[in-house]
């Protein structure tokens, strides 16, 4: 049970430790799935305990920031293609020195990759990198799945 007498930052680390052993290492080992065990009536204890030791002014604001996010809108989206030369090398940093003093890189057969920007409506970025148009097309169809999902929630 909880130290009274520990730090806040302490007393919490042990209520998680507390929480993550009553509510699921020991129901696995008790060979019962954690959703079976986690019933409804469990799911409030864990509420109360919860709103208890954070408040529930706590949690709500970061209820409110989840859903904030997961709601955000794609507000710009950002495509790059990128050509990479082939690498030129060096052996010391004396040589690396004189090459870009006027450099000339490789370009007759670029290494081509692909970056997908998205800023959403909170302001948040997202960014992957991907090494082909098709991967390109497949990242933007689940955003856009994403996006199409979120404003159907919203309507």
């Amino acid at each position: 049970m909880i130290n009274r007498n520990a730090s806040s930052g302490h007393k919490l680390g042990q209520l998680i430790g507390d929480w993550y052993e009553e509510y699921f290492v020991l129901p696995l080992l008790q060979e019962e799935t954690f959703i079976s065990f986690f019933t409804v009536d469990k799911k409030g204890e864990v509420q109360e305990r919860l709103q208890r030791l954070l408040g529930k002014a706590t949690i709500m604001s970061y209820v409110d920031r989840v859903k904030a996010t997961l709601s955000a809108l794609p507000q710009e989206i950002r495509l790059v293609l990128r050509q990479d030369s082939m690498p030129v090398c060096f052996e010391s940093v004396a040589s690396a020195t004189v090459f870009l003093q006027d450099p000339t890189f490789e370009m007759t057969s670029p290494l081509e990759s692909y970056l997908y920007q998205v800023t959403y409506s909170d302001g948040s970025e997202f960014e992957q990198s991907v090494s082909c148009l098709e991967e390109l097309r497949m990242l933007h169809s689940q955003i856009e799945r994403l996006a199409l999902h979120m404003n159907t929630l919203c309507d």
